[in-house]
């Protein structure tokens, strides 16, 4: 019998976003390079207030690297948040690092209020997170 672990990570917590830049990342340990490990799923969830601005956008891509340095952006790509909004995003896993890339867009200070981004790592309980 297996038991389920869950890991929440706090990439980016509760505040206000005004300018462009990555999350702080987070090591997914034991798996070696190349292999994908079914044992373990990621969830990025990533919510924010109502923004402010002229046509307020916000992009958020899935990073990855085997490294931590040399980051590759995950899956088909970006998605885009104009609006008070809170998403789920899963990727498959192929790494050992993972962060958001965040990029904000839009005229007179684009802001989203009290962003907020969590990692939530699921195992069986078994394996290293």
């Amino acid at each position: 019998m297996s038991r389920i672990t869950v890991r929440s990570i706090v990439l980016r917590a509760a505040a206000d976003f005004t300018a462009s830049t990555q999350t702080s990342s987070f090591k997914l340990d034991g798996l070696p390079a190349g292999t994908i490990d079914p044992a373990k799923i990621i969830s990025f969830w990533v919510a924010s207030d109502t923004p402010s601005g002229t046509s307020p956008t916000l992009d958020i891509t899935i990073q990855s690297s085997w490294n931590d340095s040399d980051w590759h952006d995950e899956g088909a790509g970006e998605t885009q948040l104009s609006a008070a909004a809170a998403n789920l995003y899963t990727p498959t896993i192929i790494s050992k690092y993972y962060r958001l890339d965040l990029v904000i867009g839009g005229s007179d200070t684009p802001t989203f209020g009290n962003l907020v981004c969590v990692a939530m790592v699921v195992t069986d309980g078994y394996s290293n997170v």
